[in-house]
């Protein structure tokens, strides 16, 4: 009987580890989303500062309303935005390269 009763409590020590193992990682994890989100947080809020600021000297010569507009509208045209600026490049690229050979004509 006495046996028995062991490797029951042995069995419930073992599962209890288990538990206790499962909880010290879901604790730690927590600890990190909180440390994330509090840095998160702090970057947030500088650029939140800093776009305030950087709006307050534009406030009178930009509505709101034409902002937002031009805003979206970037969004929406995200990818033609992007082949924009790529082919910008190429023209620097090309602009770089090709100077050498208008010097020596």
């Amino acid at each position: 009987m006495n046996q028995v009763l062991e490797k029951r409590l042995d069995l419930i020590e073992s599962k209890l580890d288990i538990v206790v193992r499962e909880i010290e990682e879901q604790k730690r994890r927590r600890e990190e989303v909180e440390e994330l989100k509090d840095d998160l947080n702090r970057v947030l809020k500088t650029i939140t500062d800093t776009l305030v600021s950087e709006l307050d000297d534009v406030s009178d010569n930009i509505r709101t309303g034409t902002f937002l507009y031009i805003m979206k509208k970037a969004l929406r045209n995200i990818n033609s935005l992007s082949k924009i600026f790529d082919q910008i490049e190429s023209l620097e690229d090309f602009v770089r390269d090709f100077s050498p050979l208008t010097k020596t004509l």
